[in-house]
């Protein structure tokens, strides 16, 4: 039970942050931050139901059955525009781009990707392939990466 709820819990809050950041502007990128001040609300008032619902495990149950929910989510939300970018696959980032765009009711500019844009990016690609060790290639990111290691 409690794999599960590790499974699910904090990997769908994290998806979910990380997909709202990337889909919305960055003027409103500090809304979807604050946003996510909810979870901390929300656990502090878990002693509430941890009150009355004596046992773990279906208090854990409990918790986790809402989450269930996003699996339905997940089946219809789309790749990440800026990932499908990173990648190369231009076709399939103009169509979720021209989707979000549909909704929002805003005109696209065709072509969204331009010849010199995308040879950029594959040039870019080439060079640099990551690795494991830029993680700790410099001090900065040597230290994030330590510092994520002690939080996870």
């Amino acid at each position: 039970m409690r794999f599960f709820m590790g499974f699910g819990n904090i990997p769908f809050k994290l998806t979910l942050y990380v997909i709202g950041t990337e889909y919305i502007g960055p003027s409103k990128r500090s809304l979807v931050i604050l946003i996510t001040i909810s979870y901390a609300v929300g656990y502090m008032f878990l002693a509430l139901p941890a009150y009355y619902i004596r046992s773990w495990r279906l208090l854990t149950l409990t918790m986790t059955l809402p989450l269930l929910s996003l699996f339905i989510f997940f089946i219809w939300l789309p790749e990440s525009a800026r990932w499908l970018i990173s990648v190369g696959k231009y076709d399939k980032a103009e169509k979720v781009i021209t989707k979000v765009a549909e909704v929002n009711k805003v005109k696209l500019q065709k072509p969204l990707f331009t010849v010199e844009f995308m040879e950029e990016q594959e040039r870019i690609r080439k060079e640099h392939r990551p690795t494991g060790l830029d993680l700790i290639r410099t001090p900065r990111m040597r230290m994030r990466t330590i510092n994520l290691v002690f939080i996870w």
